[in-house]
């Protein structure tokens, strides 16, 4: 038996024809031990070198860029190494046998058995061991007996899961639930909630799943546990923990035996304005309520607003949504507002807001892309008193015919902007284009852009 049995990935064939995979160094077979074995050059080993070997999950990883395959080693016995929390440097090592899909129960059982012994292991080697022993019908194998001290010793929460969902020893489920109950894994009691015989479930695990907190695994317990096995505190917990995310997913998602009014006020005392908005859009009927749209109103969030307007149901949006997202003087939003929501819930007020940000960016977009409906003279306005050349020289390029005004090539003019009057010259249609231009680029006597010209 070996301390630190632990994974490499090797390449070549067992046991004679090994070799590292990412260095290639060959593993030498040695007939006293009657295994293959590797050592580090005479004094390397201090100054960092050596044999590594990791858990089955960093093996995994570097199998899949090294295309060896897996095998269990260890380090000698009688020589240096040094161990950490996921793997270890040795002196030399020995490779012990392959990992396959057929012997991992047997590699498990193994890597039990030195443990048993009190050699010692890493952790996540035996936390992998423990799920292997886990599986199956381990409750009427043998040595089951050995199997539930190691994985109550272990205390490894996805192995405690497995070997409770598939035990039908009442005896020995007793004392895996103690122990998953210890660990208070969240997720995992819930899986045991959701996944266990009926025999083997206990108020204890719903009991525990309540004391983490979790708001996620409480959330999922609510939603897909059995009724005899959900309980009141669970939504209570739920509320307690205050995430706006899963008290959203509550409200849209549990049965309405479940449902608690509680919900909603937690969710409007939480004032995440994104999980607002969503449950204003999907909450059904029944768990909406105005609270929602007023804490919506109350965060002053201009993208939840903006999408508040654009797509609640007519009973739910509110006129102070629209006064929200104004104050908010959010340019984005209030362009996409003006672009977007329909004439019910457009108001002037949004475009006056939009000038007053003085972004001339979203100016020029909203008289590019607004509908006539929304689009107000005023923005044009604001557009020629910003006297942004580069703006004004795209508002002249791209904004309809409807829209655009004399004033836009004037103040383009007056910019004096070289770059600007070179690209009007260049892309403007034939109908917008003024002499004026050409005289003031000509003014600007910049070398380059009156290169270009020409």
């Amino acid at each position: 038996m070996f301390a630190y049995l632990a994974f490499k990935v090797l390449e070549g064939r067992y046991p004679d024809e090994l070799k590292s995979a990412y260095l290639k160094t060959p593993w030498k077979f040695d007939s006293t031990l009657g295994l293959p074995c590797l050592k580090a050059e005479v004094g390397t080993f201090k100054a960092g070198y050596g044999v590594h070997a990791a858990t089955h999950e960093e093996a995994q990883e570097h199998a899949k860029y090294c295309h060896g395959k897996i095998y269990l080693v260890a380090p000698q016995p009688g020589e240096q190494a040094v161990v950490g929390e996921a793997g270890w440097r040795a002196e030399a090592a020995v490779c012990l046998c392959p990992l396959t899909e057929e012997n991992a129960p047997q590699v498990a059982q193994l890597i039990m058995t030195a443990y048993e012994m009190g050699l010692p292991q890493l952790q996540g080697v035996l936390c992998w061991a423990a799920r292997q022993v886990a599986h199956g019908a381990w409750s009427y194998a043998p040595n089951r007996e050995h199997v539930k001290r190691f994985l109550v010793a272990i205390k490894d929460a996805e192995a405690l899961y497995l070997a409770g969902k598939t035990c039908e020893d009442e005896g020995y489920i007793a004392a895996i639930r103690e122990a998953l109950i210890e660990v208070g894994n969240a997720e995992y009691l819930y899986r045991a909630g959701k996944d266990w015989p009926k025999a083997c479930f206990s108020a204890e695990l719903a009991e525990a799943l309540v004391k983490t907190g979790d708001a996620k695994y409480l959330y999922l317990a609510g939603r897909d546990w059995p009724d005899e096995r959900y309980r009141e505190a669970i939504a209570e917990a739920l509320v307690k923990a205050g995430n706006a995310e899963y008290l959203y997913l509550v409200g849209k998602e549990w049965p309405d035996r479940r449902y608690r009014e509680a919900i909603a006020e937690a969710l409007v005392k939480a004032g995440d304005a994104e999980y607002l908005c969503r449950a204003g859009k999907y909450w059904p009927d029944g768990r909406y309520r105005e609270a929602i749209a007023e804490a919506l109103v109350k965060s002053g969030d201009a993208r939840a607003l903006y999408l508040a307007g654009w797509d609640w149901p007519d009973g739910r949006y509110r006129e102070a949504i629209a006064k929200a997202l104004v104050r908010s003087g959010n340019a984005e939003y209030l362009y996409y507002a003006g672009k977007d929501w329909p004439d019910g819930r457009y108001c002037e007020e949004i475009a006056e807001a939009l000038i007053r940000s003085g972004d001339v960016y979203y100016l020029y977009l909203a008289g590019k892309e607004w509908p006539d409906g929304h689009y107000s003279e005023a923005i044009v306005e604001a557009l020629t008193s910003s006297g942004d050349a580069y703006i004004l020289y795209l508002a002249g390029r791209d904004w309809p015919d409807g829209r655009y005004r004399e004033a836009i090539a004037e103040a383009l003019v007056r910019s004096g902007n070289a770059h600007s009057l070179y690209l009007a010259g260049k892309e403007w249609p034939e109908g917008r284009y003024r002499e004026a231009i050409v005289e003031a680029l000509v003014r600007s006597g910049d070398a380059e852009y009156l290169y270009y010209a020409g």
